[in-house]
Formats: C-alpha cells, sequence, structure tokens
C-alpha cells in the first residue's frame, strides 16, 4: 500500500512539474521540468536509506544493544552471501518490517518493537530474510524504476498494471529466497498464516507485507 500511495505521489509530482514547466516554457519548459523530476527521483533513490529511516525515526543498534535481532540478521545476511547491513528498531508497536538502501553494500534493515514483541523467535526469523531477499535483488532499484515509469506515464492504466504485477512478482520472488536458504515451505506458509492470525486478534492495522510462497 506505501508503494501505491509513493507512486501516485510521483506520478502527481511528475505530472504537476510537467505542467508547470509547459506554461513556463512550452515544450522545451516540459521536458525541463520532466529532467528535474527524474533528477529528484534519483536523489531519492540514493539516499532512501536516510530518508526513510529518519522518516521512522529508527535507531541503529549494534550487537550490544540489540544482540538477539543482530545476531539473526547477522547470519542470514552470511547465509545469503551480503554483507552485514545496518540494524534498526522503530519504536512502534504496530508490527512492521522493512529493507532500504541503494545496493547490498549500503542496506539496511528495520523491524518495529511491535513485531519483535507478537512474534515467535522463528517468525522474526522469516520477516528478515524475507526482507535481506530484497537486498539481494536489489529490488530498491526495481522499486524506483516502476515508480518512475507510473510517474512518466500516469495517464496509461496498463503501466500501473505492469508495475503492480512486478510488485507481486517481486514479493513472491522473495519468499522463493526464503525457502532457498533452507526453510521448509510448508514451514515458512505456516508461520506467515500465524502472524496474520495474531495480528488480526490484535486488532493491527497495518500487516508486515509478505505473500505466501507458492511451492
Amino acid at each position: 500500500m506505501s508503494y501505491l500511495r509513493t507512486a501516485i505521489l510521483l506520478a502527481a509530482m511528475t505530472a504537476l512539474f510537467m505542467g508547470i514547466g509547459f506554461l513556463l516554457g512550452g515544450q522545451s519548459g516540459m521536458v525541463i521540468a520532466l529532467l528535474v523530476a527524474a533528477a529528484m527521483n534519483l536523489f531519492a533513490y540514493w539516499n532512501s536509506d536516510k530518508m526513510v529511516l529518519s522518516m521512522y525515526g529508527a535507531r541503529e543498534v549494534d550487537a550490544r544493544s540489540a544482540s538477539e535481532l543482530y545476531a539473526l540478521v547477522g547470519r542470514l545476511a552470511s547465509a545469503a552471501g551480503l554483507p552485514m547491513p545496518r540494524v534498526f528498531i522503530m519504536e512502534n508497536p504496530q508490527p512492521n518490517a522493512f529493507a532500504t538502501g541503494r545496493n547490498p553494500e549500503n542496506a539496511a534493515v528495520a523491524a518495529t518493537t511491535g513485531l519483535l514483541k507478537m512474534l515467535s523467535r522463528d517468525e522474526i526469523e522469516g520477516v528478515m530474510a524475507h526482507e535481506l531477499a530484497h537486498v539481494k535483488r536489489w529490488d530498491c532499484l526495481t522499486q524506483l524504476l516502476g515508480q518512475t515509469a507510473c510517474s512518466l506515464y500516469w495517464f496509461n492504466p496498463v503501466v500501473w498494471l505492469a508495475s503492480r504485477e512486478l510488485r507481486i512478482e517481486r514479493e513472491r520472488a522473495c519468499d522463493d529466497q526464503v525457502i532457498d536458504l533452507g526453510t521448509k515451505a510448508s514451514d515458512y506458509a505456516g508461520h506467515l498464516l500465524d502472524m496474520a492470525r495474531t495480528f488480526t486478534s490484535s486488532r493491527c492495522s497495518s500487516l508486515a507485507t509478505l505473500a505466501i510462497a507458492r511451492r
């Protein structure tokens, strides 16, 4: 849902920039406005980790301040052949987690206190493995490309549909990578169902954005 809101915002901003550019400078002004919008998107991608972590008020943790979570992420990163990402915790009762960063060398993963309190260790491991799969697949870049396409072709519903399907496929691919790391498909699906029941019984307004693997 946050992806859709971001894409809509980028599309609206790009259309607004292009409209103002056209009013001020005709077709050449519209092209300049488009280049400015593209530069803004690139800046957002390059600084995505700093921007989103700051927005959520996340605090960085290490082996001393959050030993269990930090060790878990380190083990998962090593198994996935990734460098150790920075680890953050957000003070928020809602269960959520995400990965950010422009590449695996500049990646960060974050989890809310609500997620860490509600889920079992195995469930947290599944969530963080899924987020690290996004890092390994460079999904921040593909997300930017999808959002940029929606911004440029905001009037074309086919582009929005393709972007949505890309996002769904991205989530499924990450589920597959979690299973490739050694988690049984049945166990992983069971953890996801357990998490859904936990969040529903707790009347949480937001859920961890995971898709059940279809193996």
